[in-house]
């Protein structure tokens, strides 16, 4: 087995303003697995409010590059990667995600059903607004063509204003359907607060009201009756153990392969909040098709979808998804592969 790597800076379409900072561009590193010539793919998303950087990426993986050789290609494989904690989550579900592609190509089966997960090839997505400035918001609420799909706008909040920002959006179009993403940028006792205002305007779910406080998310789900998930602050399966029991009024989790370390650590996440009666909402980080390929395999008991990243850059370098707001499948991609259109390097070159 060979691996591979190609690093590629997305440029947003827009400002992308979280509660951590703005950005106008981000970088990914796609990773590839040859194995008889054929190649597997996974993406490793740079986002530095995670700790890491594209340094640190590539000398991990050539770590992982030389536990490689000679092995074979095997689930055990993959499991020994994500299990490895030295190397950062992000890191390991590229190199995974790659691994898993190949195994099912042999198997000819499905990354789903390799994965024990209901194969998904097409499904609806929300479509994300991250522009704090009112006026651009609105004019990125009207550049959306509803003709056939009423699409689920998720808007990014957490920061001072952001109630009235939404007010805006929610009277310019009343029919559509709200999300909110605070990223853990409401604090104190104005979260419940701010909770109960957005709920009036009609909003449909709240994602990661506070941060990385189970006590706090109770007081915010208690406050309101529509869902509140939690997105940072459950990353691995302990977290959510922890969530289910201090935050048992939250009504789920947003599930990313990146953050839970690749897509054997997500499977067990998806068993584990289904079993607990809860549910989830499907998302990424900014990455391009490829990473939204790999996240596609999870969305088949999903009840919430937010696979809207490849709309939101202007150089995609992955080819084979139909994407569009409020819709992304893989019906003509390559067996529900996406396929990078760009050069990789071996990692050890």
């Amino acid at each position: 087995m060979r691996l591979l790597f190609h690093r590629e800076r997305l440029r947003l379409r827009s400002l992308f303003a979280l509660s951590h900072g703005t950005s106008t561009s981000r970088e990914t590193v796609l990773v590839a697995l040859e194995d008889a010539g054929v190649r597997g793919y996974g993406e490793i998303p740079i986002v530095p409010y995670y700790g890491i950087d594209p340094d640190m990426v590539t000398d991990q993986l050539r770590e992982i590059a030389t536990l490689l050789r000679g092995r074979s290609l095997r689930i055990a494989t993959a499991a020994r990667i994500e299990k490895t904690d030295a190397w950062h989550p992000f890191v390991r579900a590229g190199v995974s995600e790659a691994l898993v592609e190949r195994i099912a190509a042999i198997e000819k089966r499905s990354r789903a059903s390799v994965l024990g997960q209901r194969s998904v090839v097409r499904c609806l997505s929300s479509w994300t607004i991250a522009e704090r400035d009112r006026q651009r918001a609105l004019s990125l609420l009207r550049s959306v063509d509803t003709h056939t799909i009423k699409v689920t706008i998720k808007v990014k909040t957490g920061f001072a204003g952001d109630v009235e920002l939404v007010r805006a959006l929610v009277d310019a179009d009343p029919a559509r359907t709200y999300w909110i993403d605070c990223n853990g940028g409401w604090e104190g006792a104005e979260a419940a607060d701010r909770a109960r205002a957005m709920e009036r305007l009609g909003v449909a779910l709240i994602e990661e009201p506070v941060k990385h406080d189970f006590a706090a998310l109770q007081r915010v789900a208690e406050a309101v009756t529509v869902p509140v998930v939690a997105d940072e602050s459950v990353r691995t399966v302990a977290d959510l153990r922890t969530m289910l029991s201090d935050a048992p009024a939250a009504g789920g989790i947003v599930v990313k392969i990146a953050k839970h370390g690749g897509p054997l650590a997500t499977r067990e996440i998806v068993r584990t909040v289904r079993d607990a009666g809860k549910e989830y909402l499907l998302g990424q980080m900014v990455e391009s098709s490829v990473g939204t390929a790999r996240a596609l395999d999870f969305a088949g008991f999903a009840s919430w979808v937010d696979l809207d990243a490849p709309l939101l850059v202007e150089n995609d370098p992955g080819t084979g998804l139909d994407m569009r707001p409020g819709y992304v499948s893989t019906v003509g991609a390559h067996g529900g592969s996406v396929r990078p259109s760009i050069a990789f390097m071996p990692i050890d070159a």
